[in-house]
């Protein structure tokens, strides 16, 4: 264990005094870090998703409103429907990222469409994931257009109508301290009303087109209220604390790739410079030299994604749920892509061509992993695909612990695929390797 360890020294030792791979690996992806956490706490901005994104539905009321509402939600080409049967099942799947948000369709949700003209706004709540802004936000618009269309259609059927103006009557005849005078001709104007109303009966009767559509521009009130709060963590009951706690995250997803690129393009021009081949004639094993590059990436980082936590938990209001499942999350991540740079190191013969390849990979897995643009704004095939990047995996586990309340059974799906990268990566690596020049 000595020699691997000493292989291990040296090699950060030479990426520290390295200013540049330093610079990429330690201070770059802390930049990255901060600067997208000034972004998201601001507004999200998006221009739209590249196919439906899935908006959970909680139907309370049964109502005849509300499953005509959530038809047409699921018949928009921005959304696709997920029904759920509880709100705590729906908030649960925002929560762990399955899906951007969900909606709450109260109880009683039919029966306030009569207090609509009133000035009691139709209540519509929906759970967001804070991580997801643009394509809440995206969702939320979609939402308040249907919400709109549905209530108009709905307050515009005459039996509705009817049950209205009969409430107004009811309400004018039981208020004290009503002119005769001004009762009499409020009656009238109800009367009035019904005698529209039939009239409109009648010509829809006759195919007229009854759409509602100018319905809107004759009221001067906003009849639906759609309040939005972010999923809240089982344990602490509580959103993100700091927008850092999305971002430092997706910083050590890219402090790992400046790791990877630096230690995979050294094996390559140790390869290169014979330094490799004075280590196989030297008594020591090929294995020790193995086991010191990939102990010496893993260690590094390692002390880089300890560094981002420390200063994210120190200075920017990061509070992770469980340092526990943290502390195993980052260690999945670094074992994960030791085996990632093992397999990048034995493609390319030399050193230029390896760091060119390193990094042409990385900036592919990356942007496929989410870390450019949201896997929501993604084509499907894409999304399936993203799985295959260690950087999702990284960014799932990370999230789990840090803001999204993961248990250990949830966390054991993405640091079970990280460690089973690491392990072939490593093995194909291994077995691949070119120890002559």
């Amino acid at each position: 264990m000595r020699v691997p360890l000493a292989i291990a020294i040296k090699d950060a030792t030479l990426m520290r005094r390295d200013m540049t791979a330093f610079f990429f690996t330690v201070i770059f992806p802390l930049i990255v870090g901060i600067l997208f956490g000034m972004i998201f706490a601001g507004p999200a901005t998006g221009s739209g998703p590249a196919e439906a994104m899935t908006l959970g539905v909680v139907d309370l009321d049964r109502s005849e409103f509300t499953a005509d509402l959530t038809s047409a939600l699921d018949a928009t080409e921005e959304i696709e429907v997920k029904a759920f049967a509880s709100e705590a099942e729906a908030e649960d799947a925002v929560r762990r990222g399955e899906i951007p948000a969900a909606v709450v369709l109260a109880q009683g949700m039919e029966d306030s469409l009569d207090d609509v003209f009133t000035g009691a706004p139709v209540k519509v709540e929906c759970i967001a994931d804070p991580s997801r802004g643009a394509e809440t936000g995206i969702l939320q618009g979609v939402l308040t257009q249907t919400m709109f269309a549905q209530l108009f259609k709905s307050i515009a059927k005459p039996e509705r109508l009817h049950t209205s103006l009969e409430q107004a009557r009811e309400s004018l005849l039981t208020t004290e301290g009503v002119n005769p005078v001004q009762r009499a001709l409020f009656d009238q104007m109800i009367r009035s009303a019904e005698g529209l109303i039939d009239q409109q009966i009648d010509q829809t009767d006759a195919g007229t087109d009854d759409e509602g559509a100018s319905v809107g521009g004759a009221f001067e009130f906003n009849p639906v209220d759609i309040q939005v709060r972010k999923a809240q963590r089982e344990t602490s009951g509580a959103e993100p604390s700091s927008s850092f706690e999305i971002t430092i995250p997706q910083a050590a997803g890219w402090a790992l790739l400046g790791c990877v690129t630096g230690f995979g393009a050294s094996i390559v021009r140790e390869r290169q410079s014979g330094t490799l081949d004075r280590l196989v004639l030297a008594p020591v094993g090929r294995w020790q030299v193995l086991a010191g590059k990939a102990l010496g990436c893993f260690l590094t980082a390692l002390a880089v994604q300890l560094l981002l936590f420390v200063i994210g938990i120190a200075f920017l209001g990061v509070r992770p749920d469980s340092y526990p499942l943290l502390a195993l999350a980052i260690v999945c991540s670094c074992a994960g892509f030791v085996g990632v740079m093992m397999v990048l190191a034995v493609i390319s013969g030399t050193s230029d061509g390896a760091e060119g390849l390193t990094r042409g990979a990385l900036i592919v897995m990356a942007m496929l992993g989410g870390a450019g643009i949201p896997l929501a704004f993604m084509p499907g095939w894409l999304r399936v695909a993203s799985g295959a990047s260690p950087f999702k995996w990284v960014i799932v586990a990370l999230e789990g612990a840090v803001w999204r309340d993961a248990s250990l059974g949830e966390m054991l799906v993405p640091c079970a695929v990280l460690l089973a990268i690491g392990v072939v990566g490593v093995a194909i690596g291994s077995s691949r390797m070119k120890w002559e020049r």
